[in-house]
């Protein structure tokens, strides 16, 4: 009887191990994913980052870090009294969406831009979720935000 038991709780288990639990999160590209081009480099050299995402997923998640080798360091901010501000993090509803776009209060900052990078060129930056987990993007360089933002842009 008690093999029995052990068996029986061993399958259970076993079922739970084979059956992938959806995530509670998934961040998508829901849109253009631009960035300033940047026609000189240096530590000083800085170039925003503009993306539309969409959580799929049936829990709220936060962008927390970002990454690129083309930069120093990659970072959230917000623009409100007139100054830049650093964000710890960015809220993604649950199927909702994040919206970073030019002319808007947050945009990501590539600071210290190692090499120059030129109008067309495709620059991979790493996003990193609290539940999703890292995706990497390829973001495009355009000369002028609001143009590139919409002449890439689907959505009436």
């Amino acid at each position: 009887m008690r093999d029995r038991a052990f068996f029986t709780l061993l399958l259970a288990l076993l079922a739970g191990c084979a059956t992938p639990q959806p995530p509670a999160a998934s961040i998508v590209l829901d849109g253009p994913a631009i960035m300033r081009n940047a026609p000189e480099a240096g530590p000083d050299v800085q170039a925003a980052g503009y993306v539309r995402l969409k959580n799929t997923g049936d829990q709220p998640d936060r962008l927390i870090a970002l990454a690129c080798a083309c930069a120093d360091q990659v970072q959230m901010h917000s623009t409100f009294n007139r100054a830049m501000h650093v964000l710890p993090h960015l809220e993604i509803p649950p199927n909702g969406a994040l919206e970073i776009i030019p002319g808007g209060p947050t945009h990501l900052m590539l600071m210290g831009v190692r090499a120059p990078i030129a109008v067309g060129e495709v620059v991979r930056i790493r996003l990193e979720f609290a539940l999703a987990g890292p995706i990497e993007l390829a973001f495009v360089a355009v000369d002028n935000s609001q143009a590139g933002w919409r002449a890439r842009d689907t959505r009436p």
